[in-house]
């Protein structure tokens, strides 16, 4: 049979390991709205990128630049076709 000083010490210790799991709840729940957060801006982002590709590969429009414009404009739509492949996870 336990002593009233063991069953005191298991006592605490179940209230500390009470008290542990619930911060670990409430870190789980943060990180869990952090990530909600992470993929809806994730999701903004592969919008917006997918929009900007289509506005610089308009053909009427790229019919009108001069050369440098056109460089300049694919230089743009690759590094936007770039990041849409990693926000997609298509690339690293």
């Amino acid at each position: 049979m336990l002593s009233k000083e063991e069953i005191e010490s298991k006592l605490e210790q179940t209230e500390d390991d009470e008290i542990t799991i619930n911060l670990l709840y409430q870190e789980v729940d943060l990180l869990k709205s952090e990530l909600e957060q992470l993929e809806t801006n994730n999701k903004k982002l592969i919008k917006k990128l997918e929009g900007d590709i289509k506005i610089l590969g308009n053909y009427e429009e790229r019919k009108q630049m001069s050369k440098e414009q056109l460089f300049e404009n694919d230089a743009k739509w690759f590094y936007a076709a770039e990041i849409l492949e990693i926000a997609k996870g298509e690339k690293e």
